[in-house]
């Protein structure tokens, strides 16, 4: 379970995760491989284990299992505390890449729908809707290409909500390709095609703007 490093120094760590692998698991039963697992094993006495939930050492913020790209992980309580400050204050900035299905004629647009949590079967997913349990939601488009099927978006979430870009893409009627949840699987991916390819932030001691930017998934190719 190597961890694909960016960034690392004292305090915290930048890595590209891939599709697959999970933040955290959310249960006992999710035997996949995750982030916080290989972090309790390749960092050993580096990562103070005790300062966090027990469930998600090391985790400042979640990626969904087929979402690749960019996570910033901490080492200690203080780094921990200062960047989930920085997450909830809306000081991050998160830009990513998405394949959708359809052609987006808009070259950009906002999405701008509360999302409120439904439980299903199985799973739970977020649906856009106007409800007294719906948090506000924001999500920014910019259309890159596209063609008479697909559309490639960048795109930027100015609110962190679970499966925010997902729920707001298919409410827009343009799914993000190979999500079952949301759309429909894919005959040729194995899961949905959304990469968080850019990330910034400010350093918990330096104080320093940190920017790190990842290569357009191959998926993405015109």
């Amino acid at each position: 379970m190597s961890l694909d490093f960016l960034y690392e120094d004292g305090d915290l760590a930048v890595l590209n995760k891939p599709a697959g692998m999970l933040t955290h698991p959310a249960s006992r039963r999710e035997i996949l491989p995750s982030v916080s697992d290989a972090l309790v094993h390749g960092w050993g006495d580096a990562l103070d284990i005790t300062a966090f939930d027990p469930a998600r050492p090391g985790i400042v913020h979640r990626l969904d299992c087929d979402t690749s790209g960019l996570l910033v992980v901490a080492k200690h309580a203080t780094s921990h505390a200062i960047l989930s400050a920085q997450f909830k204050a809306r000081s991050v900035v998160k830009r990513y890449i998405a394949a959708v299905h359809g052609r987006v004629h808009t070259d950009e647009f906002v999405i701008a729908e509360p999302l409120r949590r439904v439980r299903g079967r199985s799973h739970y997913k977020m649906i856009a809707q106007a409800h007294p349990d719906a948090k506000d939601a924001e999500t920014h488009c910019q259309c890159l290409y596209r063609t008479s099927t697909k559309s490639i978006l960048l795109v930027t979430p100015k609110t962190g909500r679970t499966h925010q870009i997902r729920a707001h893409l298919a409410h827009k009627h343009h799914p993000l390709i190979g999500d079952g949840l949301y759309g429909k699987p894919s005959k040729h991916y194995p899961g949905h095609l959304l990469q968080a390819n850019y990330l910034e932030f400010t350093h918990p001691t330096t104080q320093h703007r940190l920017a790190f930017q990842l290569n357009a998934p191959a998926w993405a190719a015109y």
